[in-house]
């Protein structure tokens, strides 16, 4: 009977995890009556690769994620409209899309190679996700811009997300040690997640035609996989700064979007940020919901340092961040960093 339920389990979100990524992407693409064809809709399509490798520090603690995107400029689906409207602070704005996005995260132990539980380090866990999420931006003077981002993720932790695969195979091929502890990960669990960031721009002149940009921002999110409240901010500098966000990052880092506007000509910026998070439920740390599984005592409060530069070349951005995340439970040896690029095509 279990291995039947989990079969079940397993399709049920897998078919979720489909539809939510791919429906909006499909219905944005035109068919072709006569071939059956689904031409590739016209959007931003990116691409945005974590890892603890770029930043020369080991697989430990959030060693990977990937996250493949989609964003187009639309009005988004009624229940979203209607969802955001009741969230504090949004605004229906004048520039509104819409984001598709499919990922997938893993976390680790310091050390991989022990096939053992170690009791006073993080659970192996997987996360495999998708993702819906409404972006709307308001100018209320030339300086001045209100953004405000929710966004829905689906997605499932455990075997079933597939992340002791993944890393099994990424250490075969490049070649590394391979991970030994994977059967001690979390148990699969069904995972919902609502986020919502309110941004608030404000633009400086010069010299030249450089610009700064100081952007504070409020986050909150709420479900069994993330559940916590933080403020920040990042500050740019460089050109073109009003057509682009800044590069995106995966919950719980940065808010930013895979959308800017198309150029024709070169631009490029620096940015650096601090994010404070008072975190109520982290589900890699404090394990299974309704399950017994390894956990250990996370901190309350966990402080994220961002660095970075990206590049517009025509319709693409490339990006790179550097991250610094502190510790986020009382035995980590030490705090981790971790490196994230990103690549952003408009089609």
């Amino acid at each position: 009977m279990h291995t039947t339920m989990n079969g079940h389990h397993r399709a049920l979100i897998i078919y979720t995890l489909l539809c939510v990524s791919i429906s909006g992407v499909a219905r944005a693409g035109e068919q072709n009556a006569r071939t059956g064809k689904i031409h590739i809709p016209s959007g931003y399509w990116s691409l945005q690769l974590e890892n603890d490798f770029l930043a020369g520090s080991g697989d430990r603690q959030y060693t990977h994620g990937f996250e493949v995107s989609f964003v187009n400029n639309t009005e988004p689906p009624v229940w979203m409209h209607t969802l955001a409207r009741y969230l504090p602070f949004f605004e229906v704005g004048t520039d509104n899309w819409v984001m598709y996005s499919l990922g997938q995260a893993m976390f680790t132990p310091d050390d991989i190679s022990v096939p053992n539980l170690t009791v006073t380090d993080r659970p192996y866990a997987g996360w495999l996700y998708a993702g819906h999420a409404y972006h709307s931006q308001n100018r209320f003077s030339a300086d001045l811009y209100h953004l405000n981002m929710v966004e829905l993720v689906v997605g499932l932790v455990g075997p079933d997300s597939g992340a002791d695969s993944v890393q099994t195979y990424l250490h075969k091929v490049l070649p590394a040690p391979d991970p030994q502890g994977w059967g001690h990960q979390l148990r699969n669990e069904a995972g919902i997640l609502l986020g919502y960031v309110h941004r608030w721009r404000l633009f400086g002149h010069g010299p030249g035609p450089y610009e700064s940009e100081f952007s504070p921002h409020a986050a909150l999110s709420v479900g069994n996989i993330y559940t916590y409240a933080g403020l920040g901010i990042m500050y740019r500098w460089g050109t073109g700064l009003r057509d682009d966000i800044g590069p995106p990052n995966i919950r719980p880092g940065f808010a930013g979007s895979s959308y800017f506007s198309r150029q024709t000509q070169r631009n490029w910026y620096l940015f650096a940020g601090a994010e404070g998070r008072i975190m109520y439920r982290n589900i890699f740390l404090d394990g299974n919901s309704r399950h017994d599984s390894h956990r250990v005592e996370k901190e309350r409060y966990v402080g994220d340092v961002q660095m970075g530069f990206a590049l517009h070349i025509n319709r693409m951005r490339i990006a790179y961040s550097h991250i610094l995340r502190s510790r986020e439970f009382t035995t980590q040896s030490r705090s981790m960093t971790y490196g994230a690029i990103n690549l952003t095509l408009y089609h």
